[in-house]
């Protein structure tokens, strides 16, 4: 494995573009000046990013290729294949998926950063100047799945990139405030493969799969999003987006599906595309449409539903008290043999009094 330690810069915005290598020392002072491009390449006109070279080693389980022949011209004219190392076919073909999906929010944070500059050296280069910036930011974790089926947990998608059968679990958010008034606002997403790193004399790494967006809006919405989370109203963050270049699923006659493969910009998901083919596969970047909900939730107390709750209780005691049947005899405490008794005492009683009515009728009768 080779050392391969360098930046570049991609000033195309689509693809990989012109790449600059820089020297150690530039590669530090850059980073110096610049820590938030490693974070935030798809906001920038100027894309720079890490470039492990052959220190990285990209975790893929299978090889990609580009099909040309579908069996199903009237659905779709080309798909992406996964090949295992037999060279054969394990899952069906992948096409782009442009039908709406739902992430939500599980954390947020609204950043304030300041970057304050000077001149210094490093070595015989002359590095910064006199520089003072701020900016303020928002970003959110996210988890798949539509809140209104939150239950229902085959509903919610799996990710996972191309090439790996290993679930995506970090997706996020970035919002932030455009500059100027007549620029338009957007969303791109880009994401990574996971990947390993022990050929540094330091300490090892590691980094998971992971996609992300980067939402654009104009000032004013920006500052009231900011206001809210300040504020500590905002308790729940939607993000619906459609037609998100780079995502794929096999195909399917419903609006939904249980499964997206993403493909990245990525050298490690490169795979030939035939001569006179007019296609370009499409990889993270563009997104068609974003909604963004920013959201209060309360719950109220509903009084006549209380009442009517409180009327529907009281109405069943009083149904079942009248359906009660009488407590038997014995439930009352009496002896059994003494309520014999009684009976048989009853019973006599009535027998001496009728003998006496027969003796009166007969001396009348005299």
């Amino acid at each position: 494995m080779g050392s391969g330690f360098g930046y570049r810069r991609d000033t195309k915005r689509r693809g990989f573009g012109h790449e600059a290598d820089l020297n150690i020392v530039e590669l530090i002072a850059l980073h110096l000046r610049h820590p938030s491009n490693i974070l935030d390449c798809a906001t920038s006109r100027e894309c720079w990013y890490w470039d492990w070279g052959a220190s990285m080693k990209n975790r893929l389980d299978r090889a990609l290729r580009l099909n040309t022949e579908s069996p199903y011209e009237s659905l779709y004219s080309w798909a992406i294949n996964e090949i295992d190392a037999d060279g054969k076919i394990v899952c069906a073909d992948q096409i782009p998926w442009f039908w709406p999906l739902y992430f939500v929010a599980t954390e947020i944070v609204l950043t304030d950063e300041n970057s304050v500059e000077r001149e210094y050296e490093i070595g015989d280069v002359k590095l910064g100047g006199a520089d003072i910036s701020q900016r303020r930011y928002i970003r959110a974790k996210l988890r798949p799945g539509d809140p209104l089926n939150a239950s229902n947990l085959l509903s919610i998608p799996k990710f996972s990139m191309f090439g790996t059968n290993r679930p995506i679990r970090a997706f996020t958010l970035s919002i932030h405030s455009l500059k100027h008034d007549g620029e338009r606002e957007s969303c791109v997403a880009w994401g990574a493969l996971a990947s390993s790193d022990s050929d540094f004399d330091v300490d090892s790494f590691e980094t998971e799969d992971c996609v992300g967006f980067t939402l654009q809006v104009k000032a004013a919405d920006f500052d009231r999003y900011a206001a809210r989370i300040s504020s500590g109203t905002v308790n729940e963050i939607i993000l619906q987006v459609g037609g998100v270049h780079g995502f794929y699923s096999a195909w399917s006659p419903s609006i939904e599906t249980n499964h997206v493969k993403v493909l990245t910009r990525d050298k490690e998901h490169g795979f030939e595309i035939p001569k006179g083919f007019a296609i370009d596969p499409p990889r993270l970047r563009d997104v068609g449409k974003a909604e963004l909900y920013v959201n209060t939730k309360c719950v109220f107390t509903d009084q006549l539903a209380k009442v009517q709750k409180s009327e529907v209780f009281d109405d069943k005691v009083q149904r079942a008290s009248a359906m009660r049947p009488e407590p038997p005899i014995e439930r009352l405490g009496f002896d059994p043999d003494a309520l014999k008794l009684l009976r048989s005492i009853k019973t006599t009683a009535h027998w001496i009094v009728g003998l006496i009515l027969v003796l009166v009728l007969a001396t009348i009768l005299r």
